[in-house]
């Protein structure tokens, strides 16, 4: 390949990274796991956002191996096992990650994130099946509140969360500036109650 195609081919890779880092999904961009991949081992230095919602990626841990600034990951409308959530949590990459957000999670692995990754400061949760049984919705914003004191925006919405929950979280995560928990079960006098911890 001559040195006129390399840069070419090179200022289009970057116009991608630069696409992926405005958050568009790497759906929308055409991107498979095998050509997100080959992409992000060229370039996944340069990414510090990423988009996988919609998308077909099954190996978030392969992925994080080529981003070594990762800070925010997008996983809504996206499937993803337990054992490649726990991969991903334990990933020395993953430390970094401030900006959370998953439309599917199972409450072991929740627990699995919030315990591997202390540092976020913004986490959305979207649907949450841990939430149908009381002792699952209470151990989810238990290991919330235990694990993840650096939160400052939080996003549950439609997770069947009662207004007891939902005191729990305001009082038990002292830097939160956003708490969005719209859609779940909470009374006009828990919102009144909620409001008050607001800082």
């Amino acid at each position: 390949m001559c040195s006129s195609d390399l840069l070419s081919h090179r200022a289009a890779d970057l116009d991608k990274i630069a696409r992926i880092n405005q958050g568009v999904a790497v759906e929308e961009l055409g991107l498979t796991e095998e050509t997100l991949l080959e992409l992000l081992k060229r370039e996944g230095a340069c990414v510090h956002t990423l988009n996988l919602s919609k998308s077909a990626v099954m190996d978030i841990g392969s992925l994080l191996d080529y981003l070594p600034n990762i800070e925010s990951l997008s996983l809504g409308f996206t499937i993803v096992n337990d054992s490649n959530l726990t991969a991903m949590a334990h990933h020395k990459n993953a430390k970094q990650i401030k900006d959370l957000s998953f439309l599917l999670i199972l409450l072991e692995s929740l627990i699995e994130i919030t315990e591997s990754m202390p540092q976020l400061e913004s986490l959305s949760l979207h649907n949450q099946p841990i939430c149908y049984y009381f002792h699952a919705t209470e151990a989810g914003v238990i290991t919330i509140v235990k694990n993840l004191k650096n939160l400052k925006n939080l996003r549950f919405n439609y997770a069947q969360i009662r207004t007891q929950e939902a005191q729990r979280i305001a009082e038990g995560l002292p830097n939160l500036t956003t708490l969005d928990l719209a859609h779940n079960s909470i009374d006009d006098q828990g919102a009144i109650a909620i409001r008050s911890e607001e800082h």
